[in-house]
């Protein structure tokens, strides 16, 4: 169904409605409700009020909605309105397809002074919407930005003041995938954030990545690779064309991250050598590398501390010591970890373990 500006519409999954302000993609609207602000909204969980017909006579309602032919905001170009394009990626970098939370000190010359600039990064194929909350004083979650971007765009929600920065280190984003273009859907992300003061202290923590032109810290917030598609298969195809009822479906976590690592219980074992990360370094850097390695033993870990774990074992490999440092680095920003040289029977000398202590 093809909807445009100033069609009333109902929502299909809630109570209430409101008149379609802005499109923002052919699957996705901005609908004014009458609370006074827009909401983003899937076009497949709408339903359009027709004057004539069975919907109109259905839903025979009116919304107090002030909708403008065009409102100044909304004459904005849409690709300005959805963030700005991701256009600088550096040659002979790679970054995982997915969302990220950006954290980009506006002093690129001193990092760990000045204000930093929190972004959305929408690297991927599809259009999102998200949800950021933040956790208070009070211990309770608070919604801080939402909205929606398009495929390979950014957008800044907040320039943070560096000594208000721990009001922004503890939350959730929620983030919802949609494209008419790719076969399946992917299920909805919801992830957790708790990252330490500390961590913004050390000029080690700002890397280069892919994606941005200045230093930052990075932080995943929905990897495509980790999360689940849901697809239709041959057997459920043979059961929608035959009219027979489906068979109930079974939901099933999304493997951790971790997991392609687990040796026994709450144990894993994880190779950082980089042609165990990567198939192809061609045109990349000493400096790539490491980002890619250091990048890999945070996510790891994190996820790691997610499903309790309390073992982690990093082969880091012998060399020049950098990537051991880096890591030795890297762990100072988590609490609860102790690190000793793992078994020199199993590793050698090229090993470290992580141990994770967790608070009662």
């Amino acid at each position: 169904m093809k909807f445009n500006v100033g069609d009333k519409v109902k929502f299909l999954n809630e109570p209430g409605g409101g008149i379609i302000t802005k499109i923002i993609s052919p699957g996705l609207v901005n609908v004014a409700i009458e609370e006074g602000f827009d909401i983003p909204t899937l076009t497949s969980n709408l339903l359009k009020m027709e004057d004539s017909g069975y919907s109109g006579k259905m839903f025979d309602q009116d919304f107090d909605v002030d909708v403008e032919a065009e409102r100044p905001a909304e004459k904005e170009s849409q690709a300005s309105a959805r963030g700005s394009r991701i256009t600088r990626k550096r040659s002979g970098q790679k970054q995982a397809e997915g969302v990220y939370l950006a954290f980009i000190p506006r002093d690129q010359k001193w990092l760990v002074t000045g204000d930093i600039d929190l972004q959305v990064l929408n690297h991927s194929g599809y259009d999102i919407l998200y949800n950021l909350y933040l956790k208070k004083d009070d211990g309770r979650y608070a919604g801080i930005d939402y909205g929606s971007l398009g495929p390979e765009s950014a957008m800044s929600i907040e320039i943070i003041p560096r000594d208000a920065l721990d009001q922004w280190l503890t939350g959730h984003i929620q983030i919802l995938f949609h494209s008419e273009d790719k076969p399946g859907a992917i299920l909805p992300v919801h992830r957790e954030f708790n990252l330490k003061a500390s961590r913004f202290m050390h000029e080690g923590s700002y890397t280069e990545t892919g994606l941005l032109d200045e230093k930052a810290i990075l932080l995943p917030a929905g990897l495509i690779s980790e999360t689940q598609k849901l697809t239709q298969d041959p057997v459920r195809k043979k059961f929608d064309q035959g009219g027979s009822k489906l068979p109930k479906a079974t939901a099933k976590k999304p493997p951790s991250l971790i997991s392609k690592h687990r040796t026994s219980e709450r144990e894993a074992v994880v190779d950082l050598h980089i042609a165990e990360l990567t198939g192809n370094i061609a045109g990349m850097s000493s400096s790539d590398m490491l980002n890619l390695q250091t990048q890999y033993f945070e996510r790891t870990l994190e996820s790691a501390i997610l499903e309790k774990y309390r073992k982690v074992t990093y082969i880091h490999g012998v060399g020049n010591g950098t990537l051991k440092n880096a890591i030795m680095e890297k762990i100072k920003d988590y609490e609860g970890l102790e690190n000793y040289d793992a078994s020199l029977a199993k590793f050698g000398v090229g090993a470290v373990d992580i141990i994770i202590r967790y608070n009662a």
